[in-house]
């Protein structure tokens, strides 16, 4: 009896012993100890009762009190046991702890449930988690543990990728820390792991959202010119790494854009980017920089042969027509290709040089590849000077309004003047419309000079009629950019000009070059025939060089047809081109429009013209362009050419 009193006191005295040690350890998860000691309180509160049956009556009231205090304590372990169960299931974290020195692993129930693991499964080695573990993080998990336990960090914190039992990997968030000996040694670790997918799927949602596409799903700018740099700083390491960039612009976007509206083209920007990624590798990176630019990072390549077979490929796929939205769309691009240089300072200038290319390709017929080279550079440079100096020009008015004579090619006399543009530029002198013309279309300034010289010929027209009072005013044509015709705002201005000026208006006519046709034959048929309800004369100017078909010559309300320059200076040496030129004006005349060869510059070319029944002529050979007040007086001396008159 006294025998297990006696041991009731040292099992006591031993418990007090752990719980102290418990509670003054360092260990950050006191579970396991925790979990050890509720089962030993409950062992031995269960051995008290049965031996109080018998000893009851000769337990000193020393035993009594020690009982009651084993009794309070469990209860305590029990409650601490129970909250830190709660904290656990709260913070969704499984737990673990490895006794280092037995070599067995514990793994709790919501550890196992976080991978789907039934309890019949029995997990008790590390390698029970370690192999489930995704073959990527195997090797970093490995180090992290092994490099803990050797004293090298302060603890374990790591994410990786683990198997859940079903087969799908799952984001996981491992923490643990090491009980250690007197001298140092590991002898325990226990930690948890979480389940992390939730927020994974956040930050990857976070990190697509920064760096790719919305519309597309391709790298964006930013991600593409840090891909770019990385490629660059590597090309200088390696040395001898070759890797080249394409720079892509869609040639007729803004066409279906306007026309089909902003759906179709987002529609059109998809079946780009997926073409692209059909004709990339898997180590290419494929951007969208905005609207419709894309570029295309080709790392590596072997020389620049197998980048120009790789574009060569894009372009031939763009170059095809596409069904969107039940509609058959044709799409084409510009390609420009640069091999990457790394004595270049920036991503940025890379990103240039492919963008020099691909304007050049752009210039020279699009729909087409373009490599660069260091005059394309050059070529930016002057093109940069130019439109700095047009822009300033165009602010301070300083375009002049040229007239070039229409002759009556029965009668010699003037028909019309045709109004040209001449830039005078102070360093450069004269500078060709055919240069700075095409430029103020590309920068947005053609609507401002075009309805600056509809304004300067209305006061040219007042004028000769109500200042000089010259009889017999001829009409003066003024060619209508495509921008001042599509656009609404510059449309509506024309419009609204001719209004104003009443009578005069019939003293103007408008010219449209043919390629202006298809762009949109149905919205210009509509505003063409707005122009001519207000009086308005309409000529097709340069006939023969677009891609209108004669057939389309009936759908518009046209007055006069000019035959291009180029099929007047051919037809005295190539009878195909005279039969051309003959066949035009039989059509024309079909159709009740007057005919205007322009380019006229020999006399054996006027002949011809007049034998072919031409109505007007035009061309150096009456006269060449000329400033307002020397058109006044060729207007004042007016006189039948006698070259004109048949014989």
């Amino acid at each position: 009896m006294f025998e297990n009193i006696d041991e009731s006191r040292i099992r006591h005295s031993l418990l007090k012993k752990q719980i102290k040690k418990a509670e003054k350890s360092t260990f950050a998860d006191p579970f396991g100890y925790f979990v050890a000691l509720v089962d030993q309180a409950y062992l031995d509160s269960d051995k008290e009762r049965r031996l109080s049956e018998h000893t009851m009556e000769v337990m000193s009231s020393e035993l009594i009190e020690a009982n009651h205090d084993l009794r309070r304590q469990a209860h305590e372990l029990t409650q601490t046991q129970e909250r830190y169960l709660l904290a656990a299931e709260a913070a969704n974290d499984g737990l673990w702890d490895w006794d280092l020195m037995t070599d067995l692993v514990y793994y709790s129930i919501r550890w196992r449930d976080m991978l789907g693991i039934p309890q019949s499964i029995a997990l008790n080695s590390i390698e029970d988690w370690l192999s489930r573990i995704h073959p990527d993080y195997q090797e970093l998990v490995r180090k992290e543990i092994q490099q803990h336990i050797e004293g090298q960090s302060e603890k374990i914190q790591i994410e990786y990728r683990i198997q859940h039992h079903q087969g799908h990997y799952i984001w996981a968030l491992a923490r643990g820390l090491a009980s250690r000996d007197k001298i140092g040694k590991a002898v325990r670790i226990a930690g948890s792991q979480t389940d992390i997918t939730l927020r994974k799927q956040y930050e990857e949602s976070l990190y697509k959202a920064a760096f790719h596409d919305e519309l597309t799903g391709l790298t964006n700018r930013a991600l593409f010119i840090d891909r770019l740099d990385q490629a660059i700083q590597k090309s200088r390491r390696l040395g001898e790494k070759k890797v080249a960039v394409l720079f892509l612009d869609l040639d007729r976007f803004k066409y279906i854009n306007d026309s089909m509206g902003h759906e179709i083209g987002d529609e059109v920007l998809k079946v780009v980017a997926n073409v692209l990624r059909e004709s990339t590798r898997s180590t290419d990176t494929v951007g969208r920089l905005g609207g419709d630019e894309f570029t295309v990072l080709l790392d590596p390549i072997n020389d620049l042969q197998e980048a120009k077979i790789i574009a060569e490929r894009i372009l031939k796929k763009l170059n095809q027509p596409y069904k969107i939205s039940g509609k058959e769309i044709h799409i084409a691009s510009s390609i420009g290709l640069t091999l990457l240089d790394p004595n270049l300072p920036d991503p940025q200038s890379v990103l240039r040089n492919a963008d020099l290319a691909m304007y050049e390709a752009k210039s020279t017929g699009k729909a087409r590849l373009e490599v660069f080279d260091h005059s394309q550079h050059e070529k930016v440079i002057w093109r940069m000077q130019m439109e700095s100096d047009l822009r300033h020009c165009v602010n301070c008015d300083g375009l002049e309004v040229y007239y070039q004579p229409l002759i009556d090619l029965k009668t010699g006399q003037i028909h019309a003047f045709e109004t040209l543009l001449r830039w005078n530029h102070p360093e450069k002198g004269f500078i060709s419309p055919d240069l700075f013309i095409p430029l103020a279309e590309e920068v947005g300034l053609i609507g401002r000079i075009g309805q600056s010289v509809l304004e300067k010929v209305i006061a040219q027209v007042r004028t000769w009629i109500h200042t000089m009072g010259i009889k017999n005013t001829p009409q003066i044509g003024v060619n209508i950019s495509v921008r001042q015709l599509m656009d609404n705002h510059y449309f509506e201005l024309i419009v609204s000009t001719l209004k104003k000026i009443g009578g005069l208006r019939h003293f103007i006519y408008l010219e449209i070059t043919e390629s202006v046709i298809m762009r949109d034959p149905n919205l210009v048929i509509e505003r063409l025939k707005k122009l001519t309800a207000l009086g308005i004369k309409i000529s097709i100017d340069d006939f023969g060089t677009g891609y209108s078909s004669l057939s389309y010559l009936h759908n518009f309300p046209f007055d006069v047809l000019k035959i291009d320059r180029e099929f007047i200076s051919a037809m005295i040496k190539d009878k195909r081109t005279e039969r051309l030129v003959s066949t035009i004006i039989g059509l024309a005349k079909d159709l009740d429009l007057k005919i205007v060869a322009e380019g006229i510059e020999t006399e054996a070319q006027m002949k011809k013209l007049q034998e072919l029944s031409c109505d007007y002529g035009q061309g150096y050979y009456f006269a060449k362009p000329m400033e307002a007040v020397n058109a006044t007086a060729f207007l004042l001396n007016q006189k039948a050419f006698d070259s004109v008159r048949v014989g």
